[in-house]
C-alpha cells in the first residue's frame, strides 16, 4: 500500500529524531500527486525549533522536483529541467552531496544542480509529507509509495538504478539509512533500514494502491502480504530482487498490466 495524504487535512508523517545532520544525504521517492501547481514536500529533514534549517526535497509550483537547503546563508535550490503531471506515479530523487552542491532528479532524470553555500544544523526532525519545521506548511496532496536514505552521494548512474528497479531501496544497500514504505493508515511507519527512525501518522492519514514496487525482502516486517506489486513497467526492472523466485506469492508481480501510471 501507499500512505495517502490529504492537504487539506494536514496529514504527514513524523519523528523527533534524525539518522544523519550533514551532507552526503541522498533521498529517493516514490510519489503520486493528486495536485500541481502548489509547494509540496515529500520528505523534510532539519531542526523543529526555528524557522531557517533543513533539507527539504519535494514538488515546487512549477511542477519540477526541488532539492533545498535552508540554513546558514539562506536557501537555495535545485531544480529538476523535467515537471511531473498529475495523477501519475513517479519518482523523484534529491542528492545533497556538499554544503555547495545539491542535485534534483524527476524520473531518473532531468538533472537540476545548485551550487551556492548553504549549511544546515541541529537535525533534529524527520518527516514525511510536510515541512515541520515550527512553522508547519506545504502539506502533500497525494500518495507516497515508499522513500530511501542514503549517507552517501548517489551518482548520476545509481540515481536512474534507483528510478529503474521495483525495489530502489537495494540501490547502494550498503549506505542505506533510513527507508519508510507506509503499508497502514494508523502507522506507526518503520524505519526499515534498522536505524529506528520510525515514523508516527498525523491527522488520519488513509492508504491507497501502491506503485509497482517489490516486497522489501530481507528487511524484518513481520507481514510482507501487504507489498504486492503489478508487473514492472516498460523499461523498470526487478534491481537485485532478480532470481530470488517466488515473488508471485507476494501478491503476483506478474500478469497484472505494466502501466506506471494509476
Amino acid at each position: 500500500m501507499a500512505v495517502l495524504l490529504d492537504d487539506a487535512a494536514s496529514e504527514y508523517l513524523q519523528v523527533d529524531s534524525a539518522t544523519l545532520t550533514a551532507e552526503p544525504i541522498s533521498i529517493h521517492a516514490v510519489f503520486y500527486a493528486d495536485a500541481v501547481t502548489r509547494d509540496q514536500a515529500l520528505f523534510w529533514l532539519g531542526d523543529k525549533d526555528v524557522t531557517n534549517h533543513w533539507w527539504v526535497f519535494g514538488v515546487n509550483s512549477g511542477d519540477a522536483i526541488f532539492a533545498e537547503t535552508t540554513g546558514v546563508g539562506g536557501s537555495a535550490n535545485a531544480t529538476s529541467s523535467t515537471m511531473i503531471s498529475v495523477n501519475t506515479w513517479h519518482s523523484g530523487t534529491a542528492v545533497f552531496a556538499a554544503i555547495n552542491d545539491r542535485r534534483a532528479f524527476l524520473d531518473g532524470a532531468g538533472k537540476g544542480i545548485q551550487g551556492s553555500t548553504r549549511t544546515s544544523q541541529n537535525a533534529d526532525r524527520t518527516a514525511i509529507g510536510a515541512y515541520r519545521d515550527s512553522s508547519p506548511r506545504d502539506f502533500w496532496s497525494g500518495r507516497i509509495a515508499c522513500v530511501c536514505m542514503w549517507n552517501i552521494t548517489l551518482s548520476d548512474a545509481e540515481v536512474l538504478n534507483a528510478h529503474n528497479s521495483l525495489a530502489p531501496w537495494t540501490v547502494r544497500r550498503d549506505a542505506l539509512k533510513g527507508l519508510w514504505i507506509p503499508y497502514t493508515a494508523a502507522g506507526p511507519t518503520p524505519d526499515l533500514s534498522g536505524n529506528g527512525v520510525n515514523l508516527s501518522h498525523f491527522n488520519t492519514p488513509a492508504v491507497a494502491d501502491h506503485a509497482p514496487l517489490a516486497p522489501p525482502f530481507g528487511f524484518d516486517l513481520g507481514w510482507q502480504g501487504a507489498f504486492g506489486a503489478a508487473a514492472p513497467p516498460s523499461g523498470r526492472t526487478m534491481g537485485s530482487l532478480a532470481g530470488l523466485g517466488g515473488l508471485a506469492g507476494h501478491g503476483g508481480l506478474a500478469g497484472k498490466g505494466g502501466g506506471i501510471a494509476a
